[in-house]
């Protein structure tokens, strides 16, 4: 029999204000927006707009404001180019950020698109954005966002602690799960094309960048067939569905 001690903390997928005003996308969405602030920086000539495409998570306050000059000067860099792959009618992504440490930590992509085919600012003189910003939030990746939201709240309250050394434990878990009222309340786990496992998946390639202090966490949903699945340490290949592992 094992003789390990291991701690558990548990956190609600979603929390109640998240209930109340199914807001945790846009609060994310928000609170990157006004950390960048585009309509108080001047937009280079050659530049329409860019979009964001962020990790699901809240950028720390200690990061924000290298966050913000890591993305200004990846878009000036962009900007000097003489021929930018972006430079044509669709735009095209950035996502090589190894110079920008904050933008790697945070972002999956940005996507420039040029000039001529945006003359005007957008909403405030703003020219930064997410992609949905204007057409609500989207079902699989809100459902994403709220158990990340979740997820790093208690990284963050945790960080500074060392509770396997108060409490003896060797090992410290995570478990966030999904309780009957949040089901009556939110979106489905399942749309077209999209499932537990999928969203679990994109859970895991989060967390296997940044997972605090925790040995594993895993997702709890009481009405799937195989209600838990562990997302740190993953057991996928990233990027593909979880296998079973039971």
């Amino acid at each position: 029999m094992s003789s390990r001690t291991v701690g558990v903390e548990l956190t609600k997928w979603v929390e109640q204000d998240q209930l109340e005003s199914v807001k945790a996308r846009e609060r994310i969405e928000n609170a990157y927006l006004s950390i960048v602030a585009s309509e108080s920086e001047a937009r280079p000539a050659n530049i329409g707009w860019v979009w964001l495409y962020d990790e699901h998570r809240r950028v720390k306050q200690k990061d924000e404001a290298r966050f913000r000059k890591d993305l200004y000067s990846c878009i000036g860099e962009q900007a000097a180019l003489a021929d930018p792959d972006w430079d044509d009618p669709q735009g095209a992504p950035i996502s090589n950020f190894g110079r920008y440490p904050m933008l790697e930590k945070y972002l999956d992509r940005i996507l420039i698109t040029p000039r001529h085919r945006q003359q005007s600012l957008g909403p405030g003189g703003k020219w930064v954005f997410f992609e949905d910003s204007a057409g609500g939030a989207y079902m699989d990746e809100w459902m994403v966002t709220a158990a990340l939201d979740r997820i790093y709240a208690k990284i963050e309250d945790y960080e500074e602690r060392d509770l396997h050394a108060q409490h003896g434990l060797d090992e410290l878990h995570l478990l966030c799960h999904l309780d009957d009222k949040a089901l009556l309340y939110n979106p489905p786990i399942h749309t077209i094309g999209f499932g537990y496992a999928d969203l679990a998946a994109k859970v895991a390639d989060v967390l296997a960048r940044d997972h605090g202090v925790f040995d594993k966490i895993l997702l709890f949903h009481p009405w799937e067939s195989r209600k838990v699945i562990q997302v740190y340490p993953a057991v996928i290949a990233l990027g593909k569905r979880i296998a079973d592992d039971d």
